[in-house]
């Protein structure tokens, strides 16, 4: 197991597997930039700030493996835009933003993504994964107009605010927002079954329909749920 830090001056690698290396700081900015990336993988270290803005910027196709960090701030949901299912991917060439736990992605099987036990088949396999960070702002509302996204998950952060009615466009066969700070309504398009467990650890969130959270206040003198379900 290496030590250290991420340099500034690598020039262009194709993959770039950092996991589990005791690397401190912050992702440099030209991470993003560099052109022909298939693979990048910084999940399990000890790196701090926020995810760089341009870090789909070139050659990105599917997502990055950050997990387990202690990343802050926000998501670059304009940059992330980038990920797309165009390119014929396999092994370890297969780019996520993953969770802590080995088992929820297997890398040598890329049409597949193991979560809480379940194998989910992906159909583009395009996935986001920073679960497990320090991620503190409201959810963008574009995360929901990202192409071709099966499976999204934002899991044990600090995120706050409402889930907003675009997520219910992502072609998600994964959902994950448990353990943050959402507060509002469920949208009634994600209160199905297949979702179950995508919500918990979150006290402040309300629906109509999802067992275990309270119901929603009503408008007065309306039937509709004012939390935007």
């Amino acid at each position: 197991m290496r030590r250290g830090i991420i340099s500034k001056g690598f020039t262009k690698p194709v993959n770039l597997s950092l996991y589990e290396n005791q690397l401190r700081g912050h992702l440099p900015e030209k991470l993003g930039s560099i052109f022909g990336f298939d693979f990048i993988d910084v999940s399990e270290n000890y790196l701090t700030g926020p995810i760089p803005s341009n870090m789909c910027k070139k050659g990105v196709t599917r997502g990055l493996l950050m997990l387990q960090n202690n990343f802050t701030g926000g998501i670059p949901v304009s940059k992330l835009r980038q990920l797309h299912d165009s390119a014929e991917i396999q092994g370890e060439q297969e780019l996520a933003l993953r969770r802590d736990l080995h088992q929820d992605l297997e890398i040598a099987q890329p049409e597949h993504y193991r979560h809480q036990g379940h194998s989910v088949q992906l159909q583009d396999r395009s996935y986001i994964n920073i679960a497990s960070n320090s991620l503190s702002v409201e959810i963008p509302s574009s995360l929901g107009s990202l192409p071709s996204l099966n499976a999204l998950n934002i899991s044990d952060n600090q995120l706050s605010g409402r889930i907003q009615g675009t997520m219910s466009s992502l072609k998600r066969n994964l959902l994950d927002l448990s353990n943050n700070k959402l507060t509002g309504g469920i949208p009634l398009s994600l209160s199905v079954d297949a979702y179950n467990g995508s919500f918990d650890g979150n006290p402040e969130l309300c629906s109509e329909t999802v067992y275990g959270f309270k119901r929603c206040r009503r408008e007065s003198g309306m039937s509709k749920v004012s939390e935007l379900c």
